[in-house]
């Protein structure tokens, strides 16, 4: 009898259990991440750009114009999905997006290109399915294509800067160009297609008006990037021609040129004196190592020997970072290629002044000097005057309009010009920062 009083309990027990766990809902799964896409076109060359970013490792070369898609594993619940809880974010912050749902997808969308060749994070958080499930916080890290912004020293004296990033305008939008003929857009150092400005040798030319105003300042650097090309650029007696690289009214602004023989380059430009006359000088390099002190001018306190190979082993046909700057506090003038000191001249060197103040050791600045009877106040770039300026118009080499005149064959790259000097230490940073 005790042992059916048992038996009987203990099915009894059976029966309440079974029926206790036939009640318990099945628990509710939180959604899981089927595929993340990253749909967009390429800046270099207008491709479509397809990414999964949904990958072992993280992406790289991602579109800057890409539009995100997460697709569940199930329906998601559209009222779980807004810009807090699904973003994109870099160093600097989350990018402005807007975001969508339908069914199992969830579509971000920037509100402007992302940064070029910087690392982003895709976070999506608290990310509910339409039948309660909730997914926990996941994270996507991917790269842009492209190069990665500089930090540029100086950078609240800088004035202009063009990178040629598929555009001829000043990136800071202080001095757009008005006139641009003959430019492609081409490779720059880094292979990237449609990032460089690309002159022909012919007619190719930018210009920048009101340029003059970029010398109203005592201090000037200038930097830029530039490949020249030598094939075919002959004149017009069918010899190898200089190149006239940039120019704002020629040596009555600035001007940058380089030699047919590729011997020799020099920045020539205008200075204001203590009386406030005007004057010019040219800051000419020659790689020889003629210094002061060796056989060279007496205001030269600097000249690197370049030995056997010359400027022309640096300068032609390769990719150079080229630096002019001039420190009114100093006087003294400096050329740098790649990061590295070629010139140093001094206007404390020079002979003393016969007048007081009117000499170069009584230089005060730098200074635009032009009138419209010779030059226009416009910057040009591949020729050093503008198209409708007088001087020189009669010169097989000075004339625009003559295709074998000296313009500039090749190709330039993120100029930048600033009202302060650069010293040695920003001239590296910069070098190492865009190289």
């Amino acid at each position: 009898m005790k042992i059916l009083n048992y038996c009987l309990a203990l099915f009894a027990l059976s029966a309440i259990t079974l029926t206790s766990c036939k009640d318990d809902p099945d628990p509710i799964l939180a959604p899981t991440i089927a595929s993340i896409e990253a749909v967009g076109t390429s800046f270099a060359d207008g491709s479509a750009v397809t990414k999964d970013l949904n990958g072992a490792s993280s992406a790289a070369d991602v579109a800057l114009n890409s539009v995100i898609t997460i697709t569940l594993d199930k329906a998601v619940d559209g009222t779980t999905v807004n810009v807090s809880n699904v973003a994109i974010s870099n160093a600097d912050g989350d990018v402005a997006s807007t975001v969508t749902s339908s069914g199992s997808a969830i579509t971000i969308t920037p509100s402007e290109e992302m940064v070029r060749g910087t690392s982003h994070t895709l976070t999506l958080s608290n990310i509910k399915s339409s039948d309660g499930g909730t997914m926990s916080t996941v994270s996507r890290t991917f790269v842009t294509e492209g190069r990665a912004p500089v930090i540029v020293p100086k950078a609240d004296d800088q004035l202009a800067y063009y990178n040629f990033d598929g555009t001829t305008d000043d990136i800071l939008g202080n001095y757009n160009p008005d006139n641009v003929v003959g430019i492609e857009m081409g490779t720059d150092r880094f292979g990237q297609g449609n990032s460089t400005a690309s002159f022909d040798g012919d007619v190719s030319i930018i210009e920048i008006p009101d340029a003059d105003q970029m010398m109203t300042y005592n201090d000037f650097t200038l930097s830029f990037w530039m490949k020249t090309n030598t094939e075919g650029h002959i004149d017009a007696g069918g010899n190898p021609a200089s190149h006239f690289v940039m120019g704002l009214g020629a040596f009555f602004g600035f001007q940058f040129e380089i030699p047919a023989d590729f011997g020799s380059c020099k920045l020539a430009m205008s200075y204001k004196l203590e009386n406030d006359d005007v004057t010019g000088e040219d800051l000419w390099f020659n790689g020889s190592g003629e210094d002061k002190d060796n056989g060279g001018w007496q205001g030269w306190d600097f000249v690197a020997n370049l030995g056997e190979g010359g400027v022309a082993e640096i300068l032609k046909d390769k990719w150079v970072h080229v630096v002019c700057s001039y420190n009114s506090t100093t006087k003294q003038g400096r050329m740098y290629f790649n990061g590295q000191l070629m010139k140093s001249q001094d206007f404390n060197l020079w002979p003393d002044c016969d007048v007081a103040g009117a000499c170069k050791q009584a230089t005060t600045g730098v200074v635009y000097r032009g009138n419209e009877s010779d030059v226009e106040p416009i910057l040009a770039l591949g020729f050093i005057k503008s198209i409708d300026s007088p001087m020189w118009a009669s010169e097989p080499w000075g004339d625009y309009n003559t295709p074998t005149s000296n313009h500039f064959k090749g190709d330039l790259d993120d100029i930048r010009i600033f009202k302060a000097p650069f010293s040695a230490e920003d001239v590296e940073t910069l070098y190492n920062s865009e190289k």
